[in-house]
């Protein structure tokens, strides 16, 4: 049997340990057995790229552990590394179970449905949709491992033929970049869906990539210098902050301009920093309103801002759970540059999403949280799943659009 030492000098090895190191103390030598059990299933498997399988394995598991922040939880990450075993070698469900486990097996099962639903070479029927939709919507786990191994399958893509590459970018975009809109994984779903975008429009994406080059040429360097500025401007009112910058996808940009019916030179957001107030954990949501507001003051006093660009996403504003304050300097060594004003809290749902934080924090059991969040948050396509009728792009057309539309 392959075990974790014997590889310990490549990407296996680096990947598999960064895993283990990433997860609850109590948990690892589990997640070293799980690890060491797919190493043996899988060992003579290859990807259409030529290498090994389990190195997509073992990256679903790091974005579960790494980007989605759930290495404590034991069931989710054996599950994220055991999520095609069922599908790809001789092992049953029933061995799952012995070997780890019925809660293990039965998120595994749940994602064995989901990948035979997807995948192939044709965009699935309406049933089919439907069936996909009800069988991520059986458990939250179920839907978040999906969501990792779709990430690392786009991330991936090129070494698929064409229309492998189209069918797996339109369940993308259609299905999977809004669900995890809804959930809340915002930074996530935006390179789920430029990944998409890519191969769905080339030629849109090509345009607005030569755009944005064109338009902002020293874009990164005035991100930089506005990086250094704020920092001034924050560090002399003694604020605790961290500062991040971003240029927008051109997927963002794409569908804003399409949405909103505006052009390229109508979006104020696409140089855009952010800053993050380091509020105490204990601090209540009235507290935070406030230091997010006493940052917008400072700002206001700086710099000359676009009053109508003005965005309040918090208390009773807040959308989709999304809270923060947008604000837009109106000339910035040329440019108009949006300020995104967030405290940690904030920060932390709009990166990870609220399922990880609540769970890891409320005490609640998954089957609590994934009810809540699953009813909640995806009730609003109950509707259309009910119709028999539709046609299979008007289908998948409208659960985007009831899924995660809402433009940002």
């Amino acid at each position: 049997m392959q075990t974790i030492t014997d590889t310990t000098q490549g990407s296996i090895g680096r990947l598999a340990q960064n895993i283990v190191s990433r997860c609850a103390p109590e948990i690892q030598r589990d997640i070293e057995r799980t690890i060491n059990v797919i190493l043996d299933a899988h060992a003579n498997q290859r990807r259409l790229s030529g290498e090994p399988y389990v190195l997509h394995l073992l990256r679903v598991a790091d974005i579960v552990v790494s980007e989605l922040k759930l290495g404590w939880d034991k069931v989710t990450v054996q599950a994220s590394l055991l999520h095609d075993i069922v599908e790809d070698t001789e092992w049953t469900i029933q061995d799952v179970k012995r070997e780890f486990g019925s809660e293990v097996a039965y998120i595994v099962e749940g994602l064995t449905k989901v990948t035979r639903l997807t995948g192939g070479l044709y965009v699935p029927a309406g049933e089919d949709i439907r069936r996909l939709i009800l069988a991520l919507a059986r458990d939250l786990r179920i839907v978040l491992i999906k969501i990792a191994d779709r990430l690392d399958n786009m991330r991936t893509i090129d070494a698929l033929p064409p229309e492998r590459k189209a069918r797996l970018a339109s369940e993308t975009w259609y299905i999977f970049a809004p669900v995890t809109h809804r959930l809340g994984l915002y930074r996530i779903r935006t390179e789920l869906e430029n990944l998409a975008f890519k191969v769905l429009y080339p030629e849109e994406y090509a345009k607005i990539v030569k755009a944005i080059k064109e338009k902002y040429p020293d874009g990164e360097r005035i991100l930089t210098m506005l990086e250094r500025d704020l920092f001034e401007l924050l560090s002399a009112n003694k604020l605790k902050f961290s500062i991040q910058k971003r240029v927008k996808s051109p997927a963002s940009i794409w569908r804003k301009m399409t949405t909103k019916k505006v052009s390229i030179d109508e979006i104020y957001d696409i140089l855009a920093s952010r800053i993050i107030i380091h509020t105490p954990e204990n601090s209540s949501l009235e507290d935070e309103e406030r230091a997010c507001y006493e940052v917008f003051r400072l700002l206001n006093s700086r710099f000359i801002l676009i009053p109508e660009r003005t965005r309040i996403w918090l208390g009773k504003n807040k959308k989709q759970n999304y809270e923060a304050l947008h604000v837009t300097i109106r000339n910035y060594n040329g440019y108009p540059v949006e300020i995104q004003i967030r405290t940690n809290r904030m920060h932390r749902n709009a990166e990870y999403g609220i399922a990880a934080h609540w769970l890891h924090h409320s005490g609640l059991s998954w089957k609590d949280i994934s009810h809540d969040i699953l009813e909640k948050q995806l009730q609003d396509i109950r509707e259309v799943l009910q119709n028999p009728t539709p046609d299979n792009i008007d289908l998948l057309k409208s659960i985007r659009i009831h899924l995660g539309e809402e433009v940002i």
